[in-house]
């Protein structure tokens, strides 16, 4: 069985809502099943340093790289990667995250003479400097992440839209993987078509943020409700402290809003179920998992293009350019009115969603792992 050390700054916890992404550990989990895992992982203090496994793999808390500066994260990280090392030996690198996980990685494979593999998932392929996001607006991190993703053995993407990021930004490179996040098996069900109709149901998943761009998201909707009954129904924390709120209730449109907050993610699929349209209005999206899940529960995706949206193109997902609020808009009620474009979309959608479950991504990293140690022998 071979042996891999995955790094991360965090997403994998022991329980849902506790630094937990759910894609990423679900991934890990499966591929536990093929490989000896163990997880190097960023902590967030003394209490959190306790081991614990994701599936089989085998996870190990170290230094926080939030409060730590990456030389002394990777000294703590060294450490604990050589008494494993030693113990029994790696034969393969992973970085999830180009910094600092696919740095680190990059940094052990020249120590040790260690293949590596990079995923780049979120920020490093973005630079949207109206909102200080983004590794690429950074010269040095710039500068480590097309490093990181020019040595890498192995190269993962979500989307061709990151890799199409990563090239304007510099890349050259031929044989990067494009592996998109996939759904669990249990969000794929037989396709119960929708027929929308007043109020039409509206539904928005995001983390409060800038780069979600929620104030684009408020004057679509806005413009919506000129021309039809609607309600919108958004849901994640708020980083923005009430600022999406406040601006609702200045466009007169906090009615027909709710905000629910923070849901755990075993808890989502019946708003999902209650949905016409996702409305997704994100600057920047390596992926966007929440459409992939949308796509998977029959509901229809208008947003900008960006990430998953901008890969699958109008046949599957309607898309309109970043802070475009009326074509939003605009193509949001024609979709609503429009039953037979409607069904097409979300049945083309769906079946997309269906192909690419997480066990369709965790297979794709399965045949990467091995192609990649094999090369290296």
């Amino acid at each position: 069985m071979i042996r891999v050390a995955l790094f991360l700054h965090g997403g994998i916890g022991t329980e849902e809502g506790k630094d937990m992404v759910p894609d990423l550990g679900h991934l890990v989990s499966r591929l536990s099943r093929w490989f000896d895992i163990t997880v190097f992982t960023g902590s967030r203090g003394e209490a959190d340093r306790e081991e614990f496994l994701c599936g089989k793999a085998r996870v190990r808390p170290v230094e926080a790289t939030s409060r730590a500066r990456f030389p002394r994260m990777f000294l703590s990280v060294l450490s604990a990667f050589r008494k494993e090392h030693r113990r029994h030996p790696f034969q393969l690198l992973h970085g999830m995250w180009a910094y600092p996980g696919g740095s680190t990685a990059a940094l052990l494979s020249s120590l040790y003479r260690i293949p590596f593999i990079v995923s780049i998932r979120g920020g490093e392929a973005a630079s949207v400097p109206e909102i200080s996001y983004g590794l690429l607006r950074h010269p040095l991190l710039r500068h480590v992440t097309l490093a990181t993703c020019r040595r890498a053995d192995g190269l993962a993407v979500l989307t061709r839209y990151q890799l199409t990021r990563l090239a304007r930004a510099g890349l050259r490179r031929e044989n990067a993987h494009v592996i998109p996040a996939g759904v669990s098996d249990s969000w794929i069900t037989d396709l119960k078509p929708k027929t929308p109709s007043a109020p039409y149901r509206i539904l928005h998943v995001a983390n409060l943020t800038e780069v979600k761009d929620q104030e684009t998201l408020l004057l679509a909707f806005g413009t919506i409700l000129k021309s039809v009954d609607a309600r919108l129904r958004i849901i994640g924390p708020d980083h923005l402290g009430g600022r999406i709120q406040s601006r609702a209730r200045v466009l007169e449109i906090d009615s027909h809003v709710e905000f629910m907050g923070q849901i755990p993610h075993s808890q989502l699929r019946p708003h999902y179920e209650w949905a016409h349209v996702m409305l997704h209005t994100s600057l920047y999206e390596g992926q966007g998992v929440v459409l992939a899940e949308a796509a998977a529960s029959g509901v229809a995706v208008c947003g900008t293009e960006v990430g998953l949206i901008a890969d699958l193109g109008e046949s599957y997902m309607k898309s309109c350019n970043v802070r475009d609020h009326l074509c939003l808009s605009t193509k949001t009620i024609a979709l609503l009115k429009n039953h037979a474009e409607f069904a097409t979309l979300t049945a083309n959608a769906h079946s997309w969603a269906a192909s690419h479950t997480i066990d369709w991504t965790a297979e794709s990293y399965r045949r990467l792992y091995e192609a990649t140690v094999m090369e290296k022998r």
